[in-house]
């Protein structure tokens, strides 16, 4: 009786500790052969499912970094659903991916006062206008036309 409660007692801690992986989008699964954490490997849009990305800066014609007291991030809820937190609003939306292209569709948020900051708003902005999308393991890069 002892060891089927130890045995059950490991079962659930792994099982823990993969699922808090792949809540941080690592799937310990889906690593490279060789071990290497820096591949330049390109995600499909399968193993963006489920994964969750932080916003980093704009790559405009100057770039403008994320203020390091706000938070913005992007979740893959499915092959078909984001979500995330801009700031100090949550949204979620639906979209399309295809190969390397992506088309959101509207996009539902909160509309608390984030106060001057106003990149909640270009942030989702943005998002709404994106038209394409490469991955790797370590970055996630959504273009648009401007």
């Amino acid at each position: 009786m002892r060891r089927r409660l130890f045995l059950m007692g490991c079962v659930l801690i792994l099982g823990a500790a993969v699922q808090s992986c792949r809540e941080t989008g690592v799937n310990p699964w889906d690593k490279p052969k060789d071990g290497d954490p820096n591949t330049t490997d390109q995600l499909t849009k399968e193993q963006l499912a489920g994964t969750h990305w932080q916003f980093q800066r704009f790559e405009t014609a100057t770039t403008v970094s994320l203020p390091t007291e706000d938070f913005i991030d992007l979740r893959f809820e499915g092959l078909n659903r984001i979500g995330g937190k801009a700031i100090c609003n949550v949204y979620s939306g639906d979209i399309e991916l295809q190969n390397a292209s992506i088309k959101v569709g509207s996009i539902a948020s909160t509309f608390l006062g984030c106060g001057d900051n106003k990149l909640d708003e270009e942030y989702l902005q943005a998002l709404n206008k994106a038209q394409s999308w490469t991955a790797t393991e370590t970055e996630l890069r959504i273009t648009n036309v401007s």
